[in-house]
């Protein structure tokens, strides 16, 4: 298992290498100190089944550097971590494309929650920033069922909101693939991500979700 970690502070590298060693052994670590790093190294012939990366690097605006790392490679699960602790940056890197977000403030456990979470295609966001999230969405919802819409919503990145939009649409895997320029095994890993984190059975299933959520 290759894991891509991506930090401007070394010491941060090596603590977070050093535990995810601890909890996946099996897993051989690429470090990154910068956007660019990062980038060339995801590009190249590695097959990545995580990266963990810092959201703001000095050689780099950080949203820029996970818009391109999540369009670039879309099958790849993203957590990244961060000092900030601002609602706004939380959804913004959701928005973009990550499967989780975790603040540096965060204890080993919280961290390896995170890692498995997201290893096991879910989706994972600190409890007390999705309390904030779901609170500053409140006054644009007008029933029950448009929170809880809301809320699934939230738990889906945005590379899988398209897909899930496709599958309503009763689009196969391979016109998926092909409409979106990925590969028809990145709409299966994606699908069953989909799947998973809306607690469906099938794809029929997916696509009546897609048009509860009003993403037709």
């Amino acid at each position: 298992m290759n894991i891509l970690i991506a930090d401007d502070h070394t010491f941060i590298r090596s603590g977070l290498q050093d535990n995810l060693q601890k909890i996946l052994p099996q897993a051989v670590i690429f470090n990154a100190d910068s956007a660019a790093q990062s980038l060339q190294l995801a590009a190249q012939n590695i097959d990545f089944r995580l990266a963990i990366v810092d959201l703001f690097m000095p050689d780099m605006d950080g949203f820029i550097f996970l818009r391109k790392l999540c369009n670039s490679h879309p099958e790849l699960p993203v957590i990244v971590i961060s000092a900030t602790e601002d609602p706004a940056h939380v959804r913004k890197v959701l928005d973009l494309g990550a499967m989780g977000f975790i603040p540096k403030s965060s204890s080993t456990q919280q961290f390896n929650n995170v890692v498995h979470v997201v290893l096991s295609g879910g989706t994972h966001i600190p409890e007390n920033f999705a309390a904030t999230l779901n609170s500053d969405q409140a006054h644009s919802v007008n029933s029950e069922a448009d929170a809880d819409a809301l809320q699934l919503k939230r738990q889906l990145t945005s590379r899988q909101k398209e897909i899930l939009a496709k599958l309503g649409e009763g689009k196969s895997n391979k016109q998926i693939a092909r409409e979106l320029l990925v590969s028809e095994n990145t709409v299966k890993v994606h699908v069953s991500s989909i799947l998973k984190v809306l607690n469906l059975d099938n794809r029929t299933q997916a696509g009546i979700a897609a048009e509860k959520l009003n993403l037709l």
